[in-house]
Parts: structure tokens; C-alpha cells; sequence
């Protein structure tokens, strides 16, 4: 199960740092959407969670011709993340 740590920005950006059997990766994306976690400790600009479920970064068009880098964790599809982002 990943373990996430993540920060807000000065810039709207997310710093999201994801550690999973020993391997740590760092991220910096415009949104981010977790479909479930466990241990969820949260602030107005960082948090820790843990989750199930696999995680991804992807970039996602939620409006024509604008453009968002996700780091979601979730089985869903790019289609359907897509929706749940429009309107946010």
C-alpha cells in the first residue's frame, strides 16, 4: 500500500511524494484524486495518507485545450477522472 506525502505549493502546485516497497518517488502535479486511504491526516496545505489502491500520474484534457497533470490513485480510466475534474 503507497504511502503519500504531500505539500502545497506557493505556485497552486502539489509536491507529492509516494513511497511503496522501499521506493520513494517525487511528483508535482495540478490535481490530485484518491479514490480511498487509510490513516488520512490533513491540513490546508499538506497531508498523509495511505492507500490501496494503484497510483499514476497522468495528464488529463478536463476542458478543451486545458491541459491538467493528475497523480491519481484508482482503478477508474482517464475518461472517468476527467469528468469528477470538470468541475473543480
Amino acid at each position: 500500500m503507497p504511502e503519500l506525502l504531500i505539500v502545497k505549493r506557493e505556485n497552486g502546485k502539489w509536491k507529492v511524494v509516494e513511497i511503496h516497497k522501499g521506493e520513494v518517488k517525487e511528483h508535482t502535479v495540478d490535481d490530485i484524486y484518491l479514490e480511498k486511504g487509510h490513516y488520512v491526516v490533513l491540513s490546508p496545505d499538506r497531508g498523509r495518507i495511505i492507500t490501496e489502491k494503484p497510483c499514476r500520474v497522468e495528464e488529463v484534457e478536463i476542458l478543451p485545450h486545458v491541459k491538467r497533470k493528475v497523480f491519481m490513485c484508482t482503478d477508474k480510466s482517464v475518461e472517468e477522472i476527467k469528468d469528477a475534474l470538470k468541475y473543480f
